[in-house]
């Protein structure tokens, strides 16, 4: 039940996220106040360019799955404080069903 729950509100809370799905350019939501508080790093984004939300009002980044690496330019997220950071897997999958 709390399982669910926590899905539930995942999925929910995600509608309200900033969703970046490509490259973040210098300076991109630098001081700004942003929607929902929070971030969803898609596939398509594999870098942050410098002062990228700097300051800004972001307290969680979720980051979906991706094979390549995420990189952080410098003082990419510097002072935003107190973040949390979600990796989203990829679903698992298997020929054999039970």
């Amino acid at each position: 039940m709390i399982a669910c729950f926590m899905i539930a509100c995942l999925l929910a809370c995600a509608e309200a996220c900033e969703i970046l799905s490509a490259n973040v350019a210098g300076g991109f939501g630098e001081g700004a106040s942003i929607t929902g508080n929070c971030i969803i790093v898609t596939p398509g984004c594999s870098s942050f360019g410098s002062d990228a939300f700097r300051s800004s009002s972001v307290n969680t980044i979720t980051v979906e799955y991706k094979s390549s690496a995420l990189s952080f330019s410098n003082n990419a997220m510097r002072d935003v404080g107190s973040v949390t950071v979600i990796r989203r897997a990829e679903p698992a999958s298997s020929s054999v069903l039970p």
